[in-house]
């Protein structure tokens, strides 16, 4: 089991900035947003509280940090919106720090449950299982949700 703060921030350091930056679209915020995790993380430690799965304790705190955060929060669209027209899903090796800014124009007018959804559904490749964990969600309404955005999203580009 990890316990060791600098373990568990060598394995999921990345991922929590990229769940961070993609909601954000700001490196910088999503730097302080991950920084903040470690912290709330470490304080957890200290306090000797047992936190049985560490990956999802840490991305339910990111999603948590950033839902707070509630401002001019944009996100990758472009690629999303190609995901959604051909029903694809996101290629591992996407370089997730180069997102197009078509992609922060579509997902901009979504509401803050909707946009953190399909981030972690799409740029994050997480199965409903895992996301209905983290945003404390029942699977049915995550579904509900995603597919409504995507109308949304599609409903948009035909508008342009």
């Amino acid at each position: 089991m990890i316990e060791n703060l600098k373990e568990v921030y060598l394995l999921y350091h990345k991922n929590i900035l990229a769940l961070s930056y993609h909601y954000i679209g700001n490196v910088q915020e999503a730097e302080e947003i991950t920084q903040e995790v470690f912290v709330k993380y470490s304080k957890v430690l200290r306090s000797n509280d047992e936190i049985p799965h560490i990956k999802a304790w840490l991305y339910r705190v990111t999603i948590n940090l950033c839902l707070d955060q509630k401002r001019h929060y944009k996100v990758a669209i472009k690629y999303v919106k190609n995901l959604i027209s051909r029903g694809e899903v996101v290629d591992n090796a996407y370089n997730k720090f180069e997102l197009n800014e078509t992609i922060k124009e579509l997902l901009k007018d979504l509401d803050e449950k909707s946009k953190m959804i399909l981030i972690l559904r799409y740029l994050e490749d997480m199965d409903y299982g895992q996301i209905s964990e983290l945003m404390d969600t029942p699977i049915g309404t995550l579904k509900s949700i995603c597919n409504r955005a995507k109308l949304k999203i599609k409903k948009d580009m035909r508008d342009e």
